[in-house]
């Protein structure tokens, strides 16, 4: 990190001056942009259909991740998209609807389960 003569910090990473609040510091060695590693839609696109799974579970997986910064577990930040990627696919049976098979409820004996009409004018 330099300081310049206006006495206001630039930093320099890969030979680009940069915004020292939008960096992310690893370690005391490793600083590199917040933004580096985050795919883009395509990329994600692509890695989902090598996987033969599809573009909306693709879609989901990117507006999920987007919209919480992409960090795992809303605090720590996300280190390998794809392998986060590939649990997600590996997960998508766990979280479909079920179809809902129609099951008719048999009476029980003994139970009063009339499905004819009934006449009123009858004495009990």
């Amino acid at each position: 990190m330099k300081v310049s003569k206006n006495r206001v910090k630039v930093v320099e990473v890969n030979g680009e001056k940069v915004d020292p609040k939008n960096l992310l510091v690893e370690s005391t060695r490793t600083i590199r942009p917040t933004n580096a590693f985050q795919p883009t839609i395509e990329k994600i696109r692509e890695y989902f259909l090598e996987q033969n799974s599809n573009e909306v579970e693709a879609q989901k997986f990117f507006n999920h991740f987007q919209s919480n910064g992409w960090k795992v577990g809303g605090k720590a930040p996300m280190k390998d998209w794809q392998a986060a990627a590939g649990n997600w696919i590996l997960n998508i049976p766990q979280f479909s609807p079920q179809p809902q098979i129609g099951v008719q409820k048999q009476p029980i004996p003994g139970n009063l389960n009339v499905t004819t009409g009934k006449n009123y004018s009858e004495p009990l």
